[in-house]
């Protein structure tokens, strides 16, 4: 591939999102409801040990998951529905955050069960897959602010990485509160204010 056409590429693909970008602005909802049902599911688990509970961790979060992943699915395949016009940057968008999922998924599930991941370090691989989701999301938002984010979770994950202990859970579910939920709401109002003009 010479110069001249990867050059020709690059311009189309930004042509592509300029022009997708007005109809890709995300309603936020995703953020939220993961946000919540994850910070949830962290503070039970923080008091479950805390105060000897004995619930199993595992059930718990196959339940809480697996609501967020059927919700996720019911939310997107109604949208796909109704959406006349599926855009580039709208499916590079969903792409990122459902591969980033997928891999959330599988360092809370499956590298834990393997043994793989000691469970006291999920939270602090989530908080780095979240920080690199939201840093390749920021240019197709085009939201400046949500680099900040990004980097919030990376620093988040850093100081988890090398101080374990019970209370990541409880950072954690703080993370997910500020870093997570309040993002959604401000996209929820990018959302609302862009869909009114």
């Amino acid at each position: 591939m010479d110069k001249e056409t990867a050059l020709d590429e690059l311009q189309f693909i930004r042509k592509l999102m300029s022009e997708s970008r007005a109809t890709v602005v995300s309603n936020g909802k995703d953020y939220i409801y993961w946000g919540i049902l994850v910070s949830l599911g962290l503070f039970f688990m923080y008091f479950n040990f805390l105060l000897g509970f004995g619930i199993n961790a595992l059930y718990l979060w196959i339940v809480l998951i697996g609501s967020g992943w059927s919700y996720t699915f019911y939310e997107h395949y109604s949208k796909g529905r109704k959406r006349s016009v599926s855009t580039f940057a709208g499916k590079l968008l969903g792409a990122i955050w459902m591969s980033a999922g997928i891999a959330m998924s599988m360092f809370g599930f499956i590298a834990t069960t393997a043994g793989a991941l000691g469970g006291i370090y999920v939270s602090p691989a989530i908080s780095t897959v979240l920080g690199m989701a939201y840093f390749i999301s920021s240019y197709i938002h085009d939201e400046k602010w949500m680099i900040w984010i990004a980097i919030l979770w990376w620093v988040g994950a850093t100081i988890m990485f090398y101080y374990p202990g019970l209370y990541t859970m409880l950072m954690m579910g703080l993370m997910m509160i500020f870093l997570q939920v309040v993002p959604g709401i401000l996209l929820y109002k990018k959302y609302k204010k862009e869909k009114a003009q």
